[in-house]
């Protein structure tokens, strides 16, 4: 009589995600790369949402065959190993604005990831996450807000409503960015009022020294911003010169490696029964080095070479994927959970290109000379 087969009642799995994320140049999707560790018990088979295109999988650096159950519109691998190291590449092609959370048909106890951003574009918000701080709306803080708030509604006690509305929206659109004039706003204002209200005496006279002060101030920060500003909008890959787009790969050395001249210089060095033995150890070792240079140089397979190609099926079909980036992202925005990720997890990006970043490095510095 069969008691029990395997384990009745394994282990709940422990997985953790690790995830990035390159958005294209065009907006028009995001290449993924998943890093899956932890222990596996149950399900011995692990698949991706349909949303997400799955090019290769490979589990500990050896890759696996993706397939497709009947009856199914999901693709996925087999596992046969508990202890999982897994990696995997896919393309997401639908709208860059909502995308699943880990893309996975399971569950996972812990996920952080990466969004790397290309030139031209920025997060402003990020729903569906618990931990994203590099984001245009969580960048504001509260003193930041009170700032804001005061400066516009003194502005408009002391002049007018008009004035009031440039800059509030003035400063919405300019208060995080690089370079842009803040403070000097609020300490302009004081200036103006106290002169509109003051007496005429020494004390007047040194707030007009201080507001000439100020306005020197003022015009030597916008006037760099300004420029700054509408040369990033026309050329944003400009924002950090410092950077290169491209990684280039090491080329494959023709030469010895390092370890193949020590392998012959240590055998080299080994004390022979004579100096003849010594010399014709040496030369057959060179022979033998440089016969499987020659065989890799003219495209012969070498002995080695062909004992690891009868290791495979030359019928097996082995996905490659997607091409993984390496142009160095402009901005890379972390993110993570604090707790579990169920597999119906949905996240959401709001992000803007190029073309509007343009247009809002023109709009900016046209508010700031209308409200100066």
């Amino acid at each position: 009589k069969e008691i029990k087969r395997g384990d009745p009642q394994p282990a709940p799995d422990q997985l953790t995600l690790n995830r990035r994320l390159w958005l294209r140049f065009d907006g028009t999707g995001y290449t993924i790369q998943d890093k899956i560790l932890g222990i596996k018990n149950t399900n011995w088979r692990l698949e991706v949402d349909p949303s997400i295109v799955l090019g290769r999988v490979a589990v500990d650096e050896k890759e696996l065959v993706i397939t497709q159950q009947k009856d199914s519109d999901k693709v996925g691998v087999e596992l046969r190993n508990g202890i999982l190291n897994l990696t995997a590449d896919s393309l997401f092609k639908g709208k860059i604005s909502s995308l699943p959370a880990t893309g996975w048909d399971h569950d996972f106890q812990k996920v952080k990831g990466q969004l790397f951003l290309p030139p031209g574009w920025k997060l402003l918000n990020s729903t569906g996450i618990d931990n994203i701080p590099r984001t245009w709306v969580k960048r504001w803080t509260l003193l930041d807000f009170f700032i804001v708030l005061i400066f516009t509604i003194a502005l408009a006690k002391i002049f007018s409503k008009p004035p009031a509305g440039i800059a509030f929206i003035t400063l919405i659109l300019t208060y995080h960015e690089p370079g842009a004039p803040r403070y000097v706003w609020p300490a302009l204002l004081i200036g103006f009022t106290l002169l509109k209200y003051l007496p005429d005496g020494t004390f007047k006279k040194m707030v007009k020294l201080y507001q000439c002060i100020t306005i020197f101030i003022l015009v030597i920060i916008v006037i760099p911003y300004a420029i700054y500003a509408l040369r990033i909008g026309i050329y944003p890959q400009l924002a950090k010169p410092w950077t290169s787009m491209t990684e280039y790969s090491q080329r494959q050395k023709t030469s010895f490696s390092r370890s193949d001249q020590m392998d012959m210089a240590e055998q080299m060095a080994v004390p022979q029964k004579s100096p003849g033995q010594a010399a014709i150890r040496s030369k057959s070792l060179l022979k033998e080095k440089s016969n499987s240079l020659t065989s890799q140089l003219s495209g012969q397979p070498s002995a080695d070479y062909g004992s690891q190609v009868l290791q495979h099926d030359p019928k097996a079909l082995t996905q490659t994927g997607p091409g993984i980036p390496r142009w160095m992202p402009f901005e890379t925005v972390n993110f993570s959970w604090s707790g579990p990720v169920t597999r119906d997890q949905m996240i959401s990006f709001t992000l803007i290109g190029p073309k509007i970043n343009l247009v809002l490095a023109f709009v900016r510095v046209l508010l700031i000379t209308l409200l100066a």
